[in-house]
């Protein structure tokens, strides 16, 4: 957006956090084998989360949980003069990352099952 001009903050910091709130259903639509222009109906993404709220908070927390590890874990490349304890605790923070990915993605993918009466493109 600042590209063609828009610099408005307003509008440029909550569009981040607001891609990552759908970004469970919208793995979820893709996953599901479903039409690509399916993540851009806002039909299709908002009526679910608003009707199953509360386990969809779950699963958006679980995913930026996995995100905040991932981000604040370092591969052995990226340390600076590296001990030894530095390392394994990164390798533990990377693959503590990796797990809690899985189990984010497999929390998707309940809820999906779970409030497939709420997916209308599920049903189909």
């Amino acid at each position: 957006l600042r590209i063609i001009g828009l610099d408005w903050k307003w509008l440029l910091y909550p569009l981040p956090w607001l891609g990552l709130l759908t970004l469970p259903l919208v793995l979820l639509i893709l996953s599901t084998g479903q039409e690509l222009y399916q993540v851009f109906r806002l039909d299709q993404i908002v009526v679910p989360i608003f009707r199953a709220f509360g386990p969809y908070v779950v699963v958006v927390l679980l995913v930026l949980l996995a995100v905040a590890v991932e981000w604040l874990t370092k591969t052995k490349g990226r340390l600076d003069e590296p001990s030894a304890g530095t390392v394994w605790l990164h390798l533990a923070g990377n693959i503590a990352a990796a797990l809690l990915n899985v189990f984010a993605m497999r929390a998707i993918g309940l809820f999906g099952r779970h409030y497939e009466c709420y997916l209308p493109w599920l049903r189909e």
